[in-house]
């Protein structure tokens, strides 16, 4: 139907379908499901009856909004696929292939530029773009419509990420957070679009400048006469005032805000909308939009949709580890995907070479999970040698993509993957929800996280946060002929390494005080780190991703641990903060946030003695670590 004019929603919804060949009550019910949720239609409401009272153009809004999970799935695919290509390729246009199902002939493969050519396709179809070369003055009319906020006031109140970006500097984030949940559907139409706009403008900032320092610098360079051109005019007049910080915390307090009439909350909606009138969006027709979205539809990866979710999660698990501890191995040119097995890299961590694989078969005589026959085989494996043995692997991922969960089977996939690797952590994560008995009570070394997909911040960093508890952190970097370059290589048995992670998306930081010296280690140590510290920190968790890293060398101690609720909350337990302890010996501390931190905004997790010990304290502090030295450089 690509081409012919579409008048009514009802048409335009049995195209998509027809195009897509959507499973309604199958696989893609959680697309109908986000799709009745953007028109605010109950779930349990029939969409074509709902659809004889809407318009086509509402509709093609709610599908663009449903279908951009898959379009960000395409993008991370993408880049990690180029990566791969670059570093362990001989030919960049790498060669990928899956054999989904080797008994059926099931195999999908491709090569990096036909792929990067459906991914842009799909970005181009799923993205409403804003022009910016109008002028700040539309965009700040914008955040004025949004609400009152004083500026000074933004550094204490936005988002971890864009705080921290305006006041200490950095790099742009990959993404604007997450629209804030509503359960007006105006209210959260209108703020989807306000959010399309910030998403262009953080996607444009991207591409003009690395962050926002570079962008004043640019400043300054037009002052003498160098024209940024009227995108780079609008971006620098607005990020000298934090414009994207104010936006996003506008933007929540706008969701929270209990409104005094009706008539408060029409002139609300009537106010942005008139905001979002005067941005200019490039020029789309409405019919081009859906012949767009109907032909990216008919693309072969559109196809595969539900085997390339559990693809995608290799790219958070790669995440987790730290893509320069992994190494790829690809052969020929290829990059492959097996039912049969593959063995995808190795690992470097601090206990040594660890090896990742997809589809490991493992022998396992008393499987209770549906189709299994005297073996497991889960998606993803990280394992030591010997592959094979029972206690050799440390992590078991398994991929589901259910609409609703099947306790049934999820708790059957836990048990039989926990069973044949006795000493793994097992986790399921589910494009849809989860069980909540599993969500509270799953079976021992077992985690299941639901809704673990793009747009579900939170959920993802859950699991990200489990992947890296499992797997032992990097390897101690080391002096690199590069003075203050951190290159990580292998150093097994050296020093502690100390993993946080947290699963909600606020900001929590590591602070390690040397107990002898008041020196305090944090991040504001970061620009000034080098390899021979004898404490570092590896990395400060801008993104609100939920993991910090750091390694206390041996002989560097006594070290304290801390743990600061930097957002200014107080609920470590409801965070599911955890502090992971790798200790010079190989062995692993677990030390979960307890209720007796309830209320307190500094957590003292232990210490690690002058000799390498770790002792558990768990004590709660109002006001933290004892202030002997105001240092927050690393010690040496």
């Amino acid at each position: 139907m690509s081409g012919q004019a579409i008048t009514s929603a009802i048409e335009l919804w049995t195209a998509i379908s027809d195009r897509a060949g959507l499973q309604e009550r199958g696989y893609d019910a959680d697309l109908l499901n986000d799709v009745k949720a953007s028109l605010g239609v109950p779930q349990t409401d029939d969409l074509a009856t709902a659809l004889r009272e809407e318009s086509v153009e509402n509709l093609l809004h709610a599908v663009l909004d449903a279908l951009r999970p898959f379009s960000r799935m395409l993008s991370d695919l993408l880049a990690l696929y180029e990566w791969v290509g670059a570093t362990a390729a001989d030919d960049p246009n790498l060669r990928i292939t899956y054999d989904f199902d080797a008994s059926a002939g099931d195999r999908y493969s491709f090569d990096l530029e036909s792929f990067r050519e459906h991914e842009e396709r799909w970005v181009s179809a799923t993205r409403l773009a804003a022009d910016l070369s109008i002028g700040p003055g539309a965009l700040w009319d914008l955040s004025r419509a949004l609400g009152d906020i004083p500026t000074d006031k933004v550094d204490q109140a936005a988002e971890p990420s864009l705080r921290r970006l305006y006041k200490y500097g950095g790099t742009w984030p990959e993404q604007f957070p997450e629209l804030p949940t509503s359960s007006d559907p105006a209210v959260r139409g209108v703020l989807a679009e306000v959010f399309e706009v910030a998403s262009e403008v953080l996607a444009q900032s991207r591409a003009h400048s690395s962050g926002p320092q570079e962008l004043m610098t640019r400043s300054r360079e037009m002052d003498e006469g160098n024209d940024a051109g009227p995108t780079g005019r609008t971006l620098l007049g607005i990020h000298n005032d934090h414009w994207l910080a104010i936006i996003e915390e506008r933007a929540r307090n706008a969701v929270s805000y209990q409104w005094k009439d009706e008539q408060e909350r029409a002139d609300f909606i009537r106010g942005l909308e008139e905001a979002l009138a005067l941005i200019p969006r490039v020029e789309v027709s409405q019919q081009q939009l859906i012949d767009d979205v109907l032909d990216v539809l008919s693309l072969p990866v559109w196809g595969k949709r539900y085997e390339l979710y559990s693809a995608w999660l290799l790219t958070l698990i790669v995440e987790a580890l730290g893509r320069e501890n992994c190494r790829f191995h690809v052969v020929g040119g290829v990059l492959s995907f097996s039912f049969r097995g593959s063995h995808l890299a190795s690992i470097d961590t601090a206990a040594g070479q660890l090896e990742l694989w997809a589809e490991l078969r493992h022998p396992y005589a008393t499987p209770i999970g549906k189709g299994r026959k005297r073996a497991v085989q889960p998606d993803y494996t990280v394992t030591r040698p010997p592959i094979g043995a029972a206690t050799s692997a440390v992590l078991a991922v398994e991929a589901k993509q259910y609409a609703r969960p099947s306790r049934k089977n999820f708790y059957g996939a836990l048990v039989d993957y926990a069973g044949a690797h006795v000493s793994a952590l097992v986790v399921l994560a589910n494009y849809g929800p989860m069980a909540p008995s599993l969500l509270t009570s799953p079976p021992e070394r077992c985690r299941a996280v639901g809704y673990v997909r793009p747009g579900h911040d939170a959920e993802v960093a859950s699991f990200v946060g489990h992947i890296r508890t499992a797997v032992p952190p990097p390897p101690m970097p080391t002096a690199s002929e590069s003075a203050g370059v951190l290159r990580p290589t292998p150093r097994p048995n050296v020093g502690t390494g100390v993993v946080l992670h947290w699963s909600v998306g606020l900001d929590l930081d590591l602070h390690l005080v040397a107990t002898d010296s008041g020196t305090t280690t944090n991040y504001l140590s970061l620009p000034d780190a080098t390899a021979g510290d004898l404490v570092l920190l590896l990395n400060d968790d801008q993104a609100a991703q939920g993991v910090e890293i750091a390694w206390i060398s041996e002989g560097a101690g006594p070290v304290e641990v801390w743990v600061h609720c930097y957002s200014g909350g107080d609920h470590f337990v409801d965070m599911d903060a955890t502090v992971h302890i790798c200790s010079p010996d190989g062995n692993s501390i677990d030390v979960p946030a307890s209720q007796k931190l309830s209320g307190a905004r500094w957590w003292l997790v232990g210490v690690v003695g002058i000799d390498g010990v770790w002792e558990t304290l768990d004590r709660a502090s109002g006001t933290g670590p004892r202030k002997r030295r105001d240092v927050t450089r690393p010690h040496h």
